[in-house]
């Protein structure tokens, strides 16, 4: 079989494993950018704990410059509270994984710090996490994405008055209803084609997919 592997620093790569031999090969790889040193780089996973006390992983990325520096989990220590984008779906199933993203790349070079939020919805941990942000339980994915937002803050990770979303579609959606939830914990809101109008799009006989 054939695995394709990434991370926040390492580019995607195909790996063919003969199950038989149990033996691995590279079979091709994603050259990383010119100059580009992964050791500058610290990824890694912080856990949020939402109000009814469900914990919420999230995926952090940031640059090691100003980071004391040894290991690769995230550490308040030596490290300056920086601005901090915060990026949520949550819906579907669907995984957010932290994989090979070089935008991703471009926000964590500028000083800012990259945080997934897994909210429930997704699929990140099992169909129960699914199913516990879908249909009437919706409002624990919003919920969850607050309760990120704080523990960057509590962490002393992310600067609490310089926090931004962002989502797209369902996430547009995630990221409207917290930053209504809770407008004092964000700077700014990038809902790309947000799916807000709920009542509204359930409505209209020309969108048969949305019921």
């Amino acid at each position: 079989m054939r695995l394709e592997l990434s991370t926040p620093i390492s580019p995607p790569e195909i790996v063919e494993y003969d199950v038989a031999a149990r033996a691995a090969r590279r079979v091709w790889a994603q050259p990383p950018p010119r100059g580009f040193d992964p050791s500058r780089y610290v990824c890694g996973r912080l856990w949020a704990t939402a109000a009814d006390g469900a914990r919420v992983p999230m995926s952090v990325l940031y640059r090691r410059d100003d980071d004391g520096g040894g290991g690769g989990a995230p550490s308040s220590a030596a490290v300056s509270a920086r601005p901090a984008l915060l990026y949520g779906y949550g819906a579907y199933g669907e995984c957010s994984d932290p994989s090979w993203c070089p935008e991703r790349l471009a926000v964590v070079d500028s000083g800012m710090l990259h945080a997934i939020a897994h909210v429930r919805g997704g699929g990140e941990r099992g169909a129960e996490w699914h199913a516990a942000g879908a249909r009437a339980r919706k409002p624990n994915s919003f919920g969850d994405l607050v309760a990120c937002a704080e523990e960057l803050a509590r962490s002393g990770l992310a600067d609490p008055g310089a926090i931004a979303l962002e989502g797209r579609s369902a996430g547009g959606l995630l990221v409207g209803a917290a930053a209504n939830m809770a407008p004092h914990l964000f700077r700014a809101v990038l809902a790309s084609v947000p799916f807000l109008d709920a009542a509204g799009t359930l409505q209209d006989a020309a969108l048969p997919l949305s019921p």
